[in-house]
């Protein structure tokens, strides 16, 4: 198969303010080594305006820290401002790792399309053949319409009696069960491929489909197939979203407690392959490198991804397409939100930059967060400027 790829002339790594090594004109970032290597800093990208931003966006808000990656054409630059550690009063690192919530499902859309093109699976083949007798309406919703957010399941995370038991009992752990009885008592939004709703049911079903697919843990499918390979060493999918160290602690306030609570330790098997995903910066952008690539997914497969499937308007598999997005160009785009932390992954062909964001103060409404992801949206004008100013 002909694959794409990307060459990347002098790229200049700076984490931290500190420049790390350049790569040589004609190798790619993917797989970027961590060993730290003098360089001289590129002038041009604007490093003292970039942190100055963060610096402000912490001070001036109730978000304990946030960190930042980004990758243009010539530089990768990684940062972070703020506390990680309320307790300790330990300082937020570009190195440390992230629950990313819904960017989980670019991964497993990535995995469902992988087995489709190994023949393990269809797109058309229907709930009800893998999972019998387990989703209701199973035989008329397919792979596809889960992938694209269409199947008209009622969304689980919307759930008050979920809600309920998780900030009653945060540490408990779900089994699919528990979650597929809630979805069964509830009515479905619509009937299968009619209407588009961004669900995390959809995306947990599919979880547990790859797992009959391939008779292994999903979290073992995807390290052998993608971040092992990619030498993404602090991603995973933890069925729990456990973390270890080095690791980002995330903070929401729990209604049922009256109480900001840390949920470093809590439970998110009820969120699992919809939104259970562990990751860091730099791994962020080396997925992001190789998928571009053409070395995560075929051509045919990344394409399928990246097309606008009706009746959404900017949403493909696992993933958003807009256009003309909050960056002022066409993107690439999901994010994440778990009680306590909150993402953004985008990626802009247009100006090949990447951009990764997350931030460890995160309150929920149901599924929707509340507060974080415009925190992060409202950040996006003023990097868009500073990097645009500097091009």
């Amino acid at each position: 198969m002909k694959r794409a790829r990307t060459c990347i002339g002098s790229l200049i790594i700076i984490i931290a303010g500190i420049v790390l090594f350049s790569l040589l004109p004609g190798t790619t970032a993917s797989g970027l080594p961590m060993d730290i290597f003098t360089a001289q800093a590129s002038r041009e990208f604007p490093v003292q305006e970039l942190q100055a931003l963060l610096n402000k966006s912490v001070y001036d808000t109730d978000v304990p820290g946030i960190l930042m990656a980004i990758q243009t054409k010539s530089t990768i630059w990684i940062s972070a401002s703020g506390i990680s550690d309320l307790e300790t009063g330990k300082p937020m690192s570009p190195y440390m790792k992230v629950r990313i919530g819904g960017i989980t499902r670019v991964f497993m859309a990535a995995l469902i399309l992988k087995l489709s093109e190994e023949r393990l699976l269809s797109l058309d083949d229907t709930v009800e053949k893998w999972l019998p007798g387990m989703v209701p309406g199973g035989g008329k919703i397919t792979l596809m319409m889960l992938l694209s957010q269409t199947s008209g399941l009622y969304n689980y995370a919307n759930s008050l009696e979920l809600w309920q038991k998780v900030y009653e009992n945060p540490g408990s752990q779900w089994a699919p069960e528990d979650l597929m009885e809630i979805i069964a008592k509830a009515p479905p939004i619509s009937l299968p491929g009619v209407s588009w709703y961004p669900s995390s049911t959809d995306y947990f079903i599919l979880g547990l489909i790859a797992e009959k697919a391939t008779k292994k843990p999903l979290e073992e499918e995807l390290r052998s197939r993608f971040f092992g390979p990619l030498g993404m060493s602090g991603t995973s999918l933890p069925r729990s979203g456990a973390l270890t160290p080095p690791f980002v602690h995330g903070y929401t306030w729990n209604p049922l407690q009256n109480k900001m609570e840390d949920t470093s330790a809590w439970d998110f098997s009820w969120k699992w392959p919809s939104g259970s995903g562990v990751t860091t910066a730099i791994d962020m952008l080396t997925w992001t490198n190789a998928f571009v690539e053409g070395r995560v997914v075929s051509l045919d497969s990344m394409k399928k991804m990246m097309t606008i499937l009706p009746p959404s308007r900017d949403y493909g598999l696992g993933l958003y397409v807009k256009e003309k997005g909050g960056w002022g160009e066409k993107e690439l785009s999901q994010s994440g939100g778990n009680p306590g932390m909150g993402c953004q992954w985008t990626y802009l062909p247009d100006s090949g930059r990447i951009v990764f964001v997350a931030i460890n103060r995160l309150d929920m409404d149901f599924d929707k967060p509340s507060g974080g992801i415009a925190f992060i949206n409202a950040l996006i004008p003023g990097v868009r400027d500073i990097l645009n100013e500097h091009r």
